[in-house]
């Protein structure tokens, strides 16, 4: 603590005393860089799903030391409302406690090609869950509980093979988080993984189903790193319409628990199955005045789909150019479905989604 303060920095303490296996007392400080509250604002634009803003508001130390209260605001076409805490136990092999909330409005849409063709409703998602797990290996964070979900969808047109439908269900979920990235936008350096895996033993729906994601950014030179990024999808059973996973649409990373990440420029969003495979390859450029180049080369394919027809594999890519700001970063870019149509052009600033 006295280092921190000498470097100028602000740290809080919790002290903690355990008793020893040799009757002793051991006496463990743990000392934190002091983080304050912090509120984030996104913005995100692309000629395909107009505009759409992001609110994000994190704090921490609320109830316990080293908590963390997160709450997401998403406006736009895809309407999403998210609350998080999260809190760690214990010192020796530390425990963390997780409760999540949220609540999801979305278009039901249906394509022509690449093109989406109408807007034929909504559907709406609401789930909660509370997991807990202890964190492996000092950096790997698990969890393991319950999720109840209740899903609806409210079609706008009358189509045969569109009907509303409502659902509920109660799911057994684990996860398994580690990050190790240098900065969490424009990574230079490091691993993004997360694994998930789901059980519904039959209330409402019957499914098992697992997901592994990562990325990861690998430095060639201090300016110049390769980018790989992929996900596999495994599902059995009947899973409802948000465990499937989505190839494309509108769906963002982290938008669901255990979604992967859609291809860039893929837009059509009843490419979804109970099994997929998703990979990415590309390079990351910081030139002078930083300015960040980037390019990437997506494919991904899916099986068991919900519409039968058109291939089972997407091939997508995406080229931008972007600024690190104080406020979060800015980026400009292209990106479309190789060898079909044209590419869309998309921005995005702050907190980026």
């Amino acid at each position: 603590a006295e280092q921190g303060e000498r470097g100028g920095g602000q740290r809080d303490l919790l002290l903690q005393l355990d008793a020893a296996a040799n009757g002793g007392v051991v006496l463990t400080i743990d000392a934190r860089p002091k983080n304050r509250d912090r509120l984030g604002v996104g913005f995100r634009f692309d000629t395909e799903y107009g505009a759409a803003l992001r609110f994000e508001l994190t704090l921490r130390n609320r109830l316990f030391f080293g908590s963390v209260t997160q709450m997401e605001v998403r406006l736009g076409e895809q309407t999403q409302l998210q609350a998080r805490y999260l809190a760690g136990f214990g010192s020796r092999v530390p425990w963390t406690v997780t409760g999540l909330g949220s609540y999801l409005r979305l278009p039901l849409n249906f394509f022509a090609g690449s093109d989406r063709a109408i807007a034929a409703g909504t559907g709406q998602l609401l789930s909660a869950g509370v997991y807990t797990g202890p964190t492996l290996f000092g950096d790997v964070l698990t969890g393991v509980g319950p999720t109840l979900t209740y899903v609806r969808s409210s079609p706008s047109i009358g189509v045969d093979s569109l009907e509303a439908t409502a659902e509920a269900y109660l799911s057994l979920s684990g996860f398994a988080l580690t990050d190790t990235r240098d900065r969490p936008d424009y990574a230079r350096r490091g691993a993004l993984a997360f694994a998930t895996a789901d059980w519904a033993p039959g209330v409402g729906a019957t499914f098992r189903r697992v997901a592994v994601s990562g990325e990861a950014a690998v430095a060639l030179s201090p300016q110049v790193s390769l980018l790989g990024r992929g996900a596999v999808v495994q599902a059995w059973g009947t899973p409802t319409d948000d465990q499937r996973a989505y190839l494309g649409g509108i769906e963002v990373p982290n938008l669901l628990p255990g979604r992967f990440y859609p291809l860039y420029g893929a837009q059509d969003q009843e490419l979804a199955g109970s099994d997929a495979v998703v990979g990415a390859v590309g390079v990351q450029v910081e030139v002078p005045r930083g300015v960040l180049l980037r390019g990437l080369f997506d494919a991904g394919w899916t099986g068991d789909r919900i519409v039968i027809g058109g291939n089972d594999y997407r091939l997508g890519y995406a080229v931008s150019a972007g600024v690190l700001t104080l406020a979060g970063p800015a980026e400009l870019g292209l990106a479309g479905e190789a060898f079909e149509g044209r590419p869309r052009l998309f921005f995005r600033f702050g907190r980026v989604f």
